[in-house]
């Protein structure tokens, strides 16, 4: 009799133990969920604009051509082949750039080239769209004195889209200019493809 009791309350013992771990588990899985940052999906297809107001409506960009909405994160993930990445938006970015200004058909000759061989153990590296690009502003300067996290190589500022921008012309409608972004203002700009802007380069890791 003393020997079922014990068996019992033994038995009622561990049910409670199971219960607290099982509840534990549910509890935190549910704070995790909702705890997690939101991951935002960004339009990774260039796109060409055949009018520069429409860019303000499309890229959502205020009377200043800055963000509408910066996007907020706690910290990139600094990685040690000499890449960051984004766990927001799934997307791995040199942490560095080119090391001289291209202008665009040299822009797109330069992410052919990392393709090509296999930079950082990837070959699905481009241009980023302004989606993307505007993606790694931020609202206020940073210690670095621009728009831009420190965890990013900083030495030049103006960085090429794969966005571009066509004029009309008596022969039809013609790719003359490409979008980008400048950290040191802060602001999405257009300049013609002759024009010489540094490139960093995108892929996507999701």
């Amino acid at each position: 009799m003393i020997i079922r009791t014990n068996f019992k309350r033994r038995k009622k013992f561990f049910q409670i133990i199971i219960l607290v771990i099982v509840s534990g588990i549910i509890i935190t899985s549910k704070f995790e969920k909702k705890d997690l940052p939101k991951k935002i999906k960004l339009r990774n297809n260039p796109i060409t604009l055949d009018f520069q107001p429409d860019a303000a409506k499309i890229f959502k960009l205020n009377d200043l051509y800055r963000p509408l909405k910066y996007i907020k994160r706690n910290s990139y993930i600094e990685n040690k082949d000499n890449t960051v990445s984004d766990p927001i938006t799934g997307l791995m970015w040199q942490k560095d750039c080119s090391n001289k200004g291209l202008n665009f058909k040299n822009a797109r000759n330069y992410v052919n080239s990392l393709n090509s061989t296999n930079n950082k153990g990837y070959n699905n590296w481009r241009l980023p769209t302004i989606d993307e690009l505007m993606s790694l502003l931020e609202e206020e300067k940073q210690t670095n004195q621009l728009f831009i996290n420190p965890a990013f190589d900083f030495r030049y500022t103006k960085y090429w889209s794969s966005d571009t921008l066509a004029a009309k012309t008596p022969f039809g409608e013609r790719i003359n200019s490409a979008w980008g972004v400048d950290f040191t203002f802060g602001y999405v700009f257009w300049a013609y493809l002759k024009t010489e802007n540094y490139v960093r380069a995108v892929r996507s890791i999701q």
